[in-house]
């Protein structure tokens, strides 16, 4: 595929660099690598990761993409792409699997089962 969403420029330790097939020129204004994360300490980027990954989540579910089972929802589906979202991270179907009789994600699976009896829980 040329011109595909991998095509672009990146900006790599103060110079463009041409990544895949741009249809675009180098750009001309100065490129300016900033962390996101500059200046802070991994407990302090660790922390602002899990805020940004639940507001995601909750985001996702305010649209309807993420149908988790527990409150407060998975994270495992939104990390990783696995066969509870259909293979598509960002996204959960664990509460639909339930209602059709499959099993829901681990994290989902071990949530359930601190607090019911389950026919899954048995194993």
């Amino acid at each position: 595929m040329i011109g595909g969403s991998e095509d672009s420029w990146i900006c790599e330790k103060g110079e463009w660099v041409k990544h895949g097939v741009p249809r675009a020129p180098k750009p001309e204004r100065e490129c300016e690598e900033r962390s996101f994360f500059e200046g802070l300490g991994p407990e302090e980027k660790q922390e602002m990761i899990v805020e940004l990954r639940d507001e995601a989540i909750r985001e996702a579910e305010e649209r309807g993409e993420y149908r988790c089972c527990i409150k407060p929802a998975c994270t495992m589906c939104y990390m990783e792409a696995n066969r509870w979202n259909n293979f598509k991270a960002g996204t959960c179907a664990c509460d639909d699997l339930l209602a059709q009789g499959e099993e829901a994600c681990p994290q989902c699976k071990n949530g359930l089962c601190e607090t019911s009896s389950l026919e899954m829980c048995e194993d």
